[in-house]
């Protein structure tokens, strides 16, 4: 490892003398945008249309003043790249010809295109030049190869937005849906699915710079709207220079000041009284949220140095809404349990500061520093709500900080330019508890209940990041060239509590009695209040106390029974769960090349090599990764492009898992399941379980078959996907793009968790001695594996319509036809693991919980200027509509069916004697309408005053979010399921359990000067 290393710090040192030792000024280069920067060709003809060699070209950014200067080559084309983004005004000069000027606005990761035809001293003089529909076409169809979506400034000032998350505007992108694996805190995601993918594997850049969790797959805090000067989202076909993502990539660029001192303060309001109730809930219960700051900033120096500052806070005041039934609160608050239904309140809290500085050294030389810290509190940061109650809530406390740097350098002798950036992160994180009872499972007629601390936490996490990335581009006749490396080291330490005060699971129970033709049955509810058991059942386990101690000599004699709860299983954990993570590196390296083969034809081709490295893992790992693009614009046909694409895209290796693992195989926690009986002396024990202490009580049985520990397997392989695109882009009129996309995605040695240990010998008539004999080794308890042994496959279909955003009017809109399909849900959280037989994990392939049959996303902002009135005047209207078909949910019996001993059970319901698929149900579809009205008033000549009206989910559509999928078997065996839809099981009004937000209104306000 360390060689990797030196190696690397060679070569940034060989490239940076080579820079600072040379003469730096600009000379025909060119690439695509980069992760931070743009570009711009052209080609400059005379008046026969032929190219002229030797023609200066500036482009000067009207916002900074940054000048950039090249040459056009002997075919007249020239290049002028790493721009960053924002409008410049590029000046022709050629002697014997007039100068002409035109404007170009760059983005992030994008290649534009204007052309000159210049004009003969003493002709009619051209002075300002506009981008005809020849090359409005050309800026739309030449080098782009991906599948990208540029949300810039204007849109993100302008579209609505709920509780001003950025990030969420990805999902105006077409093949990117909200993740739909269970709502998660400590193990959060990064709530965005790329192509059907899992949520964990994707990458979110700032500056070009990481900002990512990694050990659990999740974007890390944020700042600031108002910070954001844009950011770019690609799906897919991503170049060679983007790397540790198997899904897809989201590219950020904060702002900087200018040569006009700028500012903004900013303001947005609601209450419950602008909100409607939502549909679980009898009263609209008291709902508050503000959110509020500033922005300024400006010059230091004109041209040379500028400044930008940003201040947010968030505060929310609202309510989850519970639903567990009256009659099973009733029962939990008998049994001492602090739990209650209905609308029930938490608070959350967010500031971000952000401050930037940039200076332009030399013409060819930029700097830019970064400095952004958050401070966090959220009380529902482990979600509850629906059929979770506040009791087993997870509260938040984390401190983010980070400092980043960067310089652009050029050099006309080696005809290349560089990009250097640095990172600086420090992370700290704690998660609390509400409560201090253990959790309970408790499949109610209602669901699958769920209350007590969570099982997740306590815990905390205090993580640095180091990072440093270098580019280089070039060019060489018809090639761009581009090259590169990253280092990023990780080191930290973390707490992962699993079940510190204890886990009892409460599910249906049947006992035979030898000449009694029925069983003795107790629904869960029954188990777990012994005040709801009939006499009969009283009576039966008052028989049953004086014969287990026969069967179990460990079990106590005299064990009231009938007054006690009688859980099928119990789990607890022991030991020191803190652990230093050790070193974790990632380095990286890549080569690419741009070939124009002819005006119209563009070939790319890229390698990526990754490494990935830590203490915790069986051995270092190794990628390489080939990227293939091509962009066609037929002769015959020049409104038509044609892109075509192919390459493989690996993940890192989620180390949250990692480190779990290592925690329970060294014994540092012990995970100790218990069974029924004994499961009933661990509940039955003061506070509902056993001490909190490094190991278990010795005066009580543990059995090695119920220890759990999770192994990671040592031939543990790379995740990654394989993607081939194809594209048709049509311009039907000027800024006006059809398109038509075809994406299949293979998800290949995905990595997740599946019980390699289960039970395969049952005994009949006594699941306790099937467990203890009975494993495929009955030495060992459940031994969850992470290994890389699962698929996924996406095929997607995808129209859209779009106009290239302006001032006045900008439209987006994508109907997606696809189907995802896969066989595991999470690839850290084995306990929502739900493989009916997890020894053939190719039987769960079915439909992906990320799976979107139908998705339709139109998005949109107009200024109109057509009213006189001063009334009508200076309005904005903006919109978000979204349309989405249903998602699959899993149907769970709620007992052990196959009797392989997984607990909680994850068997389905059989039809016919055989188990159902695997999620082949299917939920209510989702439709949402978000809408923003703006007022723009001229207060003075430099300072105005926006006045915003927005609605979100503006037609009140109740769309479900939780579902109860357990369907137990009734007293015959037999398994009462929902309707089918075709092959698919409905999911029934009277089965949904909690909705997304109701309709909810905003006020706010934007002064700017």
């Amino acid at each position: 490892m360390r060689s990797y290393v030196r190696l690397w710090f060679w070569c940034v040192v060989i490239l940076a003398e080579t820079f600072f030792g040379s003469a730096i000024n600009f000379h025909a280069l060119a690439q695509s945008g980069g992760a931070t920067t743009g570009e711009v060709t052209g080609l400059v003809i005379d008046v026969q249309g032929g190219g002229v060699a030797g023609v200066n070209v500036m482009a000067q950014r009207i916002e900074t003043g940054l000048i950039r200067q090249t040459q056009t080559d002997a075919s007249g084309q020239f290049r002028l790249l790493q721009l960053p983004p924002g409008l410049y005004r590029l000046t022709v000069e050629a002697a014997g010809f007039h100068k002409q000027t035109s404007e170009v606005t760059i983005s992030i990761g994008t290649s534009e295109t204007v052309d000159f035809q210049l004009v003969i001293e003493g002709a009619q003089e051209v002075m300002e030049i506009t981008a005809s529909d020849d090359e409005f076409r050309k800026n739309q169809v030449r080098r782009k190869t991906e599948s990208s979506t540029i949300i810039n400034q204007l849109l993100v000032n302008n579209l609505p937005i709920n509780q001003r998350d950025f990030l969420d505007f990805s999902r105006t992108s077409a093949r990117v849906t909200e993740d739909r694996i269970p709502s998660q805190g400590v193990s959060s995601t990064s709530k965005l699915s790329f192509n059907g993918q899992a949520s964990r594997f994707n990458n979110i850049n700032v500056d070009g710079l990481d900002n990512n969790d990694a050990g659990v797959g999740a974007g890390r805090s944020t700042f600031s709207q108002e910070s954001v000067r844009e950011f770019q989202i690609i799906s897919d076909s991503f170049s060679a220079e983007f790397g540790r993502s198997l899904g897809g990539i989201i590219n950020i660029v904060t702002r900087g000041g200018s040569n006009a001192v700028h500012g903004t303060l900013f303001g947005f309001f609601r209450n419950e009284a602008l909100s409607a109730r939502n549909a679980f809930s009898e009263i609209d219960p008291p709902f508050k949220q503000a959110q509020f700051g500033a922005i300024v900033g400006g010059p230091i120096k004109r041209d040379k140095a500028f400044f930008f500052t940003s201040f947010e806070r968030r505060s929310i005041r609202q309510s989850n809404i519970v639903t567990i039934t009256d009659e099973t609160i009733a029962s939990i608050q008998r049994q001492g349990f602090q739990v209650r239904n209905g609308p029930i309140p938490f608070s959350v809290g967010n500031s971000a500061v952000l401050g930037r500085l940039d200076i332009n050294l030399t013409p060819s030389t930029t700097f830019w520093m970064r400095f952004n810290d958050t401070f966090n509190y959220d009380g529902n940061f482990e979600p509850f709500g629906g059929l979770t109650a506040e009791t087993s809530a997870g509260l938040q406390r984390l401190r983010d900080t980070s400092g980043a740097l960067g310089a652009i350098y050029v050099n006309a002798r080696l005809n290349l330019v560089n990009e250097t950036r640095f990172l600086i992160s420090h992370r700290t994180q704690q998660v609390q508890p509400p409560s201090s009872g253990g959790q309970v499972n408790l499949v109610a007629s209602g669901g699958n209940v769920i209350f007590g601390q969570s099982t997740l936490v306590p815990g905390d996490r205090d993580v640095n990041i180091f990072q440093l990335s270098d580019t280089v581009a070039l060019v060489h006749g018809t090639h761009q060239i581009k090259f590169g490396g990253d280092f990023l080291h990780a080191p930290g330490v973390a707490s992962i509590t699993s079940v510190q005060k204890g886990l009892a699971s409460f599910l249906p129970l049947s006992f035979s009695v030898p000449g009694r033709p029925a069983p003795i049955t107790f629904t869960a509810l029954e188990a777990f209040d012994p005040t709801l058991r009939s006499t009969e059942q009283r009576a039966f386990l008052r028989f049953l106390a004086t014969v287990l101690p026969q069967q179990f000599p460990q079990f106590p004699a005299n064990t009231p029974l009938d007054r006690l709860g009688l859980p099928m299983g119990f789990q607890q954990g022991f030991g020191q769960p803190r652990t230093d993570v050790g070193e974790v590196t990632y380095a990286s390296a890549f080569a690419q090349d741009e070939w124009t083969v002819r005006p119209n034809l563009l070939l790319k081709a890229g390698l990526r090599f990754d490494l990935e490295a830590a203490s915790i893992l069986p051995t270092t790992k190794r990628t390489w990764s080939p990227r293939f693009a091509l962009s066609y614009n037929p002769t015959q046909v020049p409104r038509l492009n044609i892109r075509a694409s192919y390459g493989m895209f690996f993940a890192v290796t989620p180390f949250s898992s990692l480190v779990f693992s290592n925690l329970t195989t060294t014994n540092r926690l012990k995970l100790i399941g218990i069974p029924f009986p004994f499961s009933i002396l661990a509940f039955g024990s003061p506070g509902n379980g056993l001490p909190v202490a490094d190991d278990p009580p010795s005066d009580f049985p543990v059995f090695p078959q119920f220890q759990f520990k999770l192994v990671v397997d040592p031939n543990l392989k790379q995740s990654y996907t394989q993607q081939a695109v194809l594209e048709l882009n049509w311009l039907v009129a000027r800024k006006w793009t059809v398109s038509a996309t075809y994406s299949l995605v293979q998800g290949r040695r995905l990595v997740a968790v599946r019980d390699i240990n289960p039970v395969v010998r049952p005994v009949p008539g006594n699941p306790l001695q099937g467990v203890l004999v009975g494993r495929v080794d009955p030495t060992r308890g459940p031994t969850p594996q992470l290994e890389s042994g699962f698929g996924s496959s996406y095929h997607g279909m995808t129209l859209a319509l779009s106009r290239h955003p302006s001032e006045t009017v900008g439209f987006s809109a994508h109907y997606t036809f696809s189907k995802a399909i896969d066989n595991f849900l999470d690839p850290i959280r084995g306990d929502l693991a739900t493989a009916h037989n997890s020894l053939q994990p190719a039987l769960e392939r079915g439909l992906s919980v990320q799976d979107v049959r139908h998705r339709f996303i139109a998005s949109g902002q107009w200024k109109p200027n057509f009213f006189r009135h001063p009334l009508l005047r200076d309005y904005r209207i903006a919109t978000i509509i979204r349309l989405e078909s249903g998602r699959p949910y899993n149907l769970l019996a709620g007992i052990d069916v196959n009797m392989n001993g997984d607990f909680p059970p994850a068997d389905r319901p059989l039809v016919n004697g055989v188990p159902l698929g695997r999620n082949v149900g299917i939920t209510p579809g989702l439709a949402t309408v978000d809408l923003r009205l703006t007022r723009t008033l001229k207060l003075k000549e430099t300072v105005s005053l926006e006045l915003i009206a927005e609605g979100f989910n503006l037609l009140n559509h109740t769309n479900i979010n939780q579902i109860n999928n357990v369907f137990p078997p009734d007293v015959q065996g037999n398994f009462n399921l929902p309707t089918q839809q075709g092959s698919r099981y409905s999911a029934p009004p009277d089965r949904w359990r909690s909705a997304f937000a109701a309709r909810q209104f905003q006020l706010g306000f934007r002064l700017s000067f």
